[in-house]
């Protein structure tokens, strides 16, 4: 419980993260924001 309690605010962290530098990319280059995301996944 302890681990999954510390873990839980880095793995928030690392998700908004995310959101914000898709949603930067996406604003600032759309096509390269849809070609990277079609690359890593």
């Amino acid at each position: 419980m302890r681990n999954c309690r510390q873990m839980a605010p880095g793995a928030v962290l690392e998700i908004a993260r995310g959101r914000r530098a898709r949603w930067w990319r996406g604003s600032r280059q759309p096509l390269l924001a849809v070609a990277s995301f079609g690359v890593s996944s």
